[in-house]
């Protein structure tokens, strides 16, 4: 499986300059798309919550009161000294996401996904640590660690599709790349984004897109415990 792996590259896609350090008490979340007005309509969940704050129906441009909800959130949770994990789709560039990003606590690490198509040095004015890209062609990146006795892959997209699901790669390589990576690592659980409000069906694969995690980042062991629960309970 590795020998695989290796002979496709994808092996290259794991930046392990991050793994001294992560620990359970790290934050994750991914898929903030702040300053992204037509997530309103996409994600069901950003439509209920904007509805509930603006007791009636939101439009494409009540967008920022997600945006304000994410800082809001993000800031109750995460203090100045917290290292917190972003899985990608930060952001969906508009005037207004500098101001906004710069207001976000903690010691802030952005694995890029499809929608950060800016240039690493554009994220890093904004006081984030951008996760290196590999050298193999536009491959995106992964993290693998082991926190809390457990073996963590953290990716944008999943790497386990749902059945039927489209494989919802956005660079040169596949989810059946993610998942050949998963397993020559032999990793337990894969932590990621990308798919919203979605539930992925794979038990090894834990979505903390934005809409699943009630717009608040969570602590990897937290998420760690709980992942662990379900299985047991799944298990008995």
């Amino acid at each position: 499986m590795k020998d695989e792996a290796k002979q496709r590259g994808i092996n290259e896609c794991i930046d392990g300059s991050l793994i001294k350090g992560m620990d359970e008490n790290m934050y994750v979340i991914s898929d903030t798309h702040f300053g992204h007005s037509n997530m309103i309509g996409y994600s069901p969940a950003r439509f209920e919550t904007a509805r509930s704050l603006l007791c009636r129906e939101p439009t494409k441009d009540d967008h920022q009161v997600i945006d304000e909800l994410l800082v809001t959130r993000w800031n109750a949770t995460v203090k100045g000294d917290d290292t917190i994990l972003h899985l990608g789709d930060l952001t969906l560039y508009s005037r207004s996401v500098p101001a906004l990003t710069k207001r976000l606590n903690g010691r802030k690490v952005l694995l890029r996904g499809n929608h950060d198509d800016k240039g690493a040095a554009f994220y890093e004015a904004l006081g984030w640590r951008v996760v290196a890209k590999p050298r193999v062609s536009r491959k995106s990146t992964c993290i693998v660690a082991t926190i809390d006795g457990i073996k963590v892959f953290f990716s944008h997209i999943p790497a386990f599709q749902n059945p039927g699901a489209p494989d919802e790669a956005t660079t040169d390589f596949s989810a059946e790349d993610l998942g050949l990576l998963f397993n020559a690592e032999k990793c337990d659980v894969n932590v990621h984004g990308h798919i919203h409000d979605r539930v992925p069906l794979d038990s090894r694969c834990v979505n903390v897109s934005a809409e699943a995690i009630n717009f608040t980042p969570i602590r990897i062991g937290s998420l760690i415990d709980r992942w662990r629960a379900e299985r047991i309970e799944k298990i008995g």
